[in-house]
């Protein structure tokens, strides 16, 4: 200690407190000082070493932990995954320049089966025109409960075709489309443009939208047994019993509703009748095990 007072008071004659006397008060006071500062030192060491134990710890539990905190994240946030549902509703928009198509799909894991209709984009209920028909106003027009929504648009699908394994599609008659002929019976789907034509042609149809929208379905049956087609595209990363279901293949059941244009001040639109809304209620009915 008497060593670092004299290197103290060397220090203080080389400063402005040369002249200053260095009196037996001021020594002592620098003493407490400094054995007080060395206290606080001593005090600070065991709890940073308690810290430095804390996480050590903390590291390997990490390291251990047989489920990663990144699973458990992404676990907790995705609330796609309906284990008590046997069966769902999807409502498929896709979105094309002159009109989307609406396909509402009922997939049955028990049963095996997938129920489908097509419905107007834009839809008159009580004298009032519905376009577009969102998921939101779907739920409240027709008393269908909605499990998941997907907008898509052609590009995306084109996209996926000629990135991907081509489709296998059943053409019910023979049309050219934009210089490209359409064959009847199997014909191979392999790029963006060819993928793109098929779905949206309508007016060589001979049953016009209704043709379109049986075309259409028949393209997502064939991207449905594609499972990138579900990750990648439709987002569905949780594979439920559902979207197994999906992925291998079932029946399919058409429920066809009769919807008769009747438009409001000029502006287009489709009624349901009762009857079709009571079908529509019957078949797209959510059960839970």
């Amino acid at each position: 200690m008497e060593e670092k007072l004299k290197k103290l008071k060397t220090s203080l004659n080389n400063s402005i407190y040369k002249d200053k006397e260095f009196d037996q008060t001021m020594q002592d006071k620098t003493i407490h000082k400094m054995q007080s500062e060395n206290n606080k030192s001593r005090k600070l060491i065991p709890i940073f070493a308690s810290t430095a134990a804390v996480i050590l710890v903390f590291i390997l539990f990490i390291s251990l932990n047989p489920f990663p905190l990144n699973d458990n994240m992404n676990n907790a946030t995705d609330k796609t995954d309906i284990s008590e549902i046997i069966n769902a509703n999807y409502l498929l928009v896709t979105n094309m320049e002159d009109m989307p198509s609406l396909l509402l799909l009922n997939v049955n894991n028990n049963e095996k089966q997938i129920t489908y209709s097509f419905i107007p984009y834009s839809v008159n209920n009580k004298d009032q025109i519905y376009h577009p028909v969102t998921s939101k106003k779907f739920s409240a027009l027709f008393g269908i409960e909605i499990t998941q929504t997907f907008e898509l648009n052609m590009k995306s699908i084109g996209a996926f075709v000629e990135n991907n394994n081509p489709l296998a599609i059943h053409n019910p008659f023979q049309f050219e489309y934009n210089g490209q002929m359409y064959n009847e019976g199997e014909i191979k789907l392999d790029n963006s443009e060819e993928v793109i034509d098929y779905m949206t042609m309508r007016y060589q149809d001979p049953e016009g939208d209704y043709g379109r929208d049986k075309r259409i379905l028949s393209v997502y049956l064939a991207l449905f047994q594609q499972e990138a087609f579900l990750k990648n595209v439709l987002k569905i990363n949780n594979r439920t019993d559902v979207v197994k279901a999906l992925v291998t293949g079932m029946n399919i059941k058409e429920v066809n509703i009769s919807f008769d244009p009747q438009p409001v001040d000029d502006v287009y639109g489709e009624k349901l009748s009762e009857n079709g809304y009571e079908m529509l209620r019957e078949n797209f009915k959510i059960n839970s095990n």
